[in-house]
């Protein structure tokens, strides 16, 4: 009985080795396979790389829906694919998965349905999304990206970046039969909340869905958005104004310190999943 179970110890013993490393072998498994399912929710929680810089990806005029193809018909290259909205931005914010940014310009709807901006939820969940609200995403439709409201500011280390809401028609303007007739009005309640806005010592960024250029000619600015462009200078503290809406253009240019860009669509034939990055100081 004595010898027998001696037997018995010593196979243990020559098992425990083995009974060690699978055990160790299941635990690093089980280690890897939870990193990788977690892994986005995980790396949003961590300290930044660099935290004295602010990575933020731009993106714009998405267009999700089930149209096939959308011509503008004011270019003749102006052609988008928002049937195919998941195909495009799915690559794009997998390059921008370790950003701390991720803003877009508007129009992320194209047409009118709840299917939609669900969609885009599910797609963009776990990424640092900041919606701006274009001329086709109607307010209800709007309202189910949950952001405060149609314009607001998000702080973020040194930057603030504010959203508007400009791309309504100012109706008050008699425009000239078959004239091209531009977006960008803001009502008085939105330019008084802009005005306190921008009163802050962190540098500014602002997305707005239209641009305040004449769209064939971006020398100039469209006249009743001069005083966008007087308030934004006189601020002295606005660094960068984002815009997309025309769809096709990539355009930049540096006025009075100011960095005004125009991207074009995420969606736009030839152009599918472009976005921009923008790397800024944050100390």
């Amino acid at each position: 009985m004595k010898d027998r179970l001696k037997n018995i110890i010593s196979k243990i013993r020559l098992k425990l080795p083995i009974i060690g490393l699978v055990s160790l072998f299941l635990v690093i498994t089980f280690g890897i396979y939870w990193l990788v399912a977690n892994y986005r929710s995980f790396s949003w929680s961590v300290a930044p790389l660099n935290p004295k810089t602010i990575t933020i990806g731009v993106i714009t005029d998405i267009h999700a829906g089930s149209q096939d193809e959308r011509t503008q018909g004011l270019e003749e290259n102006n052609i988008l694919y928002p049937s195919k909205f998941e195909e495009n931005l799915r690559p794009a914010l997998e390059k921008m998965k370790d950003y701390d940014v991720i803003l877009t310009l508007g129009d992320n709807l194209n047409a009118t349905s709840k299917k939609y901006p669900q969609k885009l939820l599910d797609i963009t969940k776990g990424y640092p999304m900041i919606w701006t609200k274009g001329n086709h995403d109607e307010d209800k439709m709007f309202k189910l990206f949950h952001q405060p409201k149609n314009y607001y500011y998000i702080d973020k280390g040194k930057w603030r970046i504010i959203i508007l809401d400009n791309g309504n028609i100012d109706h008050s303007i008699d425009y000239a039969k078959g004239a091209y007739i531009p977006r960008g009005y803001m009502e008085p309640e939105q330019v008084e909340w802009l005005k306190e806005t921008l009163k802050t010592d962190k540098k500014i960024i602002v997305s707005m869905h239209v641009p305040i250029f004449d769209r064939y000619d971006f020398e100039k600015v469209y006249p009743q958005m001069e005083y966008l462009k007087k308030m934004f200078e006189d601020s002295g503290q606005v660094k960068y104004v984002l815009s997309g809406h025309f769809h096709i253009n990539d355009w930049h240019k540096s006025i009075n310190g100011i960095e005004y860009y125009i991207i074009p669509s995420i969606s736009l034939k030839g152009g599918e999943g472009y976005f921009m990055t923008l790397t800024l100081p944050n100390d």
